[in-house]
């Protein structure tokens, strides 16, 4: 079987910022049955019996796997009861990727970085995947299973600089907080040198995700290409750019109208018409709370976006009639939340 990934450091240079991060004892990488589908993954003669007794050999793994594929997030549509099974559905590689992404999600739900709030970023993370793998399912121009992983893994770069610089980060997102732009990313780049996006990238490069998928995580900060005729990163990064907002919009980050407004047109941008993604926001917000239960991360309750634009437009009407108010006291902002990505 071939993975067209082995030739990655032949084709590109990686980061210098990654390439110094790399094999710090803190980096957010594989561990125990991970790795070892990740090396079964670079051998040409690799079958599906070979992933399948590997990924068995963690009964843990192995079980949230399955009931992972059996998730209606994931839109199989039958029972799936082996890791054989799941693989001749869904693909060996997609397989593969899903067990490496909940190996990371179990081994980080907890760090050492204060400020940093890990259950809302596996939330946001959730939220991502979710929402990546409905606009794949509905526009037909990804794989869903493949944009689940790369949803779930698109903001894992933040994760390794809040677990590598701890107390930078930590103050990173203090002053953040307290800022009028409210942009973590601008804090990481001017801190670290490199964007969320692109550490996320490098890593997956590096642990043998598919050229294409890496690409678009890293091109996902900037807004949708309007384009007739999009490479397969740009389109899948479009996904991601418009799940990264309902990631937000999930996991009750920020509420504010210029986000909801942001969200709706970026996925009329990628060919969602506003009125199927009304629909299609109730569908994620579901998908979010049942594969929540699977994987216990926390979610909640989320209104419809025709509830949410009403309750941004009357928090715009007491912050208008308040001057010198604090605007999270007019509920734009979640109360608690930290600042927008």
């Amino acid at each position: 079987m071939h993975f067209p990934n082995r030739a990655r450091r032949a084709e590109s240079v990686p980061h210098p910022i990654f390439e110094r991060l790399r094999g710090h004892e803190h980096l957010p990488s594989p561990k125990g049955v991970a790795i070892e589908v990740l090396r079964l993954a670079r051998r040409e003669d690799t079958n599906l019996h070979q992933i399948a007794s590997a990924i068995q050999a963690d009964p843990a793994l192995t079980a949230r796997l399955l009931k992972a594929v059996n998730c209606p997030a994931l839109g199989v549509g039958r029972s799936i009861g082996s890791l054989q099974q799941a693989a001749m559905l869904l693909g060996l590689r997609a397989v593969m990727h899903l067990a490496l992404g909940f190996s990371i999600l179990e081994e980080h739900r907890q760090g050492r970085c204060s400020h940093f709030d890990y259950a809302r970023f596996w939330s946001s993370s959730l939220g991502r995947a979710v929402s990546a793998t409905r606009l794949a399912r509905f526009l037909d121009d990804a794989v869903p299973e493949e944009s689940f992983v790369s949803g779930l893994l698109s903001q894992i770069g933040r994760l390794a600089l809040a677990s590598v610089h701890p107390e930078i980060y930590a103050e990173l997102l203090v002053q953040a907080s307290t800022s009028e732009q409210g942009s973590v990313s601008q804090a990481e780049q001017q801190a670290f040198g490199i964007s969320y996006a692109e550490l996320s990238a490098e890593m997956m490069l590096d642990w043998g995700l598919p050229l294409e998928t890496c690409e678009a995580v890293r091109l996902h900060m900037a807004p949708v290409e309007l384009a007739a005729h999009r490479s397969i990163a740009q389109t899948q990064a479009g996904i991601l750019h418009v799940a990264a907002l309902v990631g937000e919009l999930l996991a009750q980050r920020v509420s504010g109208k210029d986000l909801l407004t942001d969200v709706i047109h970026q996925a009329q941008r990628l060919g969602v018409e506003p009125l199927e993604f009304i629909d299609i926001f109730d569908m994620m917000a579901e998908d979010w709370r049942q594969a929540g239960r699977v994987f216990s991360i926390p979610t909640s309750e989320v209104p419809s976006l025709p509830e949410l634009y009403c309750q941004a437009n009357r928090a715009q009407r007491r912050w208008d009639g308040s001057a010198g108010a604090d605007p999270s006291s007019a509920g734009l902002v979640t109360s608690g939340a930290p600042p927008r990505p």
